[in-house]
């Protein structure tokens, strides 16, 4: 196989499962007997798209959270903290919709349908998902589309890799991080330290918007010289930097996704499910599980709905 040509598709699957969720119109689809089913429809509709665009005689792996870093919570003790997700939703119909149990149960049934249609799931106990894609990405060494809204991901990008962001129907490469932003991947990291990360609860210097980030990093090309240009400019906005650059320094820690380390056993492992023959593609299988969820829309139409993941290996 000419690995110029091959495509490897690696998802998001935590990210992506969480932004589906918290689709009104999806949080309300249910099956006739009240089980949700709204999550595992938008999952597969989304991953569709993307198989179809840019899985090519390539692997498709959906990756999963595990756990939290405990490196980065030792680090900063409030990392990734928030009780949010844990709250009730109320649906239109005042039913209570329990957002992490479906998430979890939900998650389940996807894993299931993932392997039918010959998508690997990738999990590793107490890692994110996040830096298991850097893993994956990093021992795949050919084409990659990564599938994720999250701009962490921005850091991976290369001639090898591409992010795709399936809301805004964008496809991140080296040249559009470089007209967004006037500097490459390789500096997306300092930018991303200095204004932190709120879904994360990573704290950026405060006062320091992204116009002022963008301007010091783009005046940079190294972490020494972002402190040396900061601290002597003239306005106090860019001096805030300097400032406070041990939070810049910090936030480098917790932000790049290469510094997370995995066992000799957690790297074999991924490269196991990363290779591993799945079993035949089952239609039957596939059909049932549909009308069992009563996801009509895909079930009336099978044969045809599958045909992209027809070529993943």
């Amino acid at each position: 196989m000419d690995s110029e040509h091959t495509c490897h598709l690696v998802v998001d699957g935590s990210n992506m499962l969480h932004r589906v969720l918290h689709v009104p119109s999806l949080q309300n689809l249910k099956t006739s007997k009240g089980v949700f089913t709204g999550g595992v429809y938008g999952f597969l509709k989304t991953l569709r798209v993307a198989v179809r665009e840019f899985a090519y005689l390539g692997t498709c792996s959906v990756v999963w959270d595990s756990g939290r870093s405990s490196r980065r919570r030792s680090i900063l003790p409030e990392y990734k903290h928030s009780d949010a997700v844990h709250q009730p939703i109320i649906l239109e119909d005042t039913t209570e919709f329990q957002y992490m149990d479906e998430y979890l149960r939900q998650r389940e049934v996807l894993k299931g349908i993932l392997r039918i249609l010959g998508v690997r799931s990738i999990e590793v106990p107490g890692k994110e998902a996040d830096d298991i894609i850097c893993e994956v990405v990093d021992g795949l060494g050919e084409n990659a589309v990564v599938v994720s809204e999250d701009r962490d991901f921005f850091q991976l990008v290369s001639s090898l890799t591409k992010i795709y962001r399936p809301i805004a129907e964008e496809l991140v490469t080296e040249e559009s991080i470089q007209n967004e932003y006037g500097f490459g991947p390789d500096k997306y990291l300092w930018y991303h330290a200095i204004c932190g990360d709120g879904s994360d609860n990573i704290g950026g210097i405060a006062g320091v918007g992204s116009g002022t980030a963008i301007k010091v990093v783009q005046n940079a090309d190294s972490i020494q010289e972002m402190f040396i240009w900061s601290d002597a400019h003239k306005h106090l906005r860019v001096r805030k930097v300097a400032q406070h650059f041990d939070v810049v320094l910090r936030n480098l820690e917790l932000v790049e996704l290469s510094k997370e380390e995995f066992s000799a056993i957690e790297s074999r492992y991924i490269d196991h499910v990363l290779r591993e023959k799945l079993p035949p593609f089952d239609l039957m299988a596939f059909s049932e599980k549909a009308l069992e969820l009563e996801m009509e829309s895909i079930s009336e139409h099978a044969r045809s709905w599958v045909e992209p993941f027809l070529d993943l290996r």
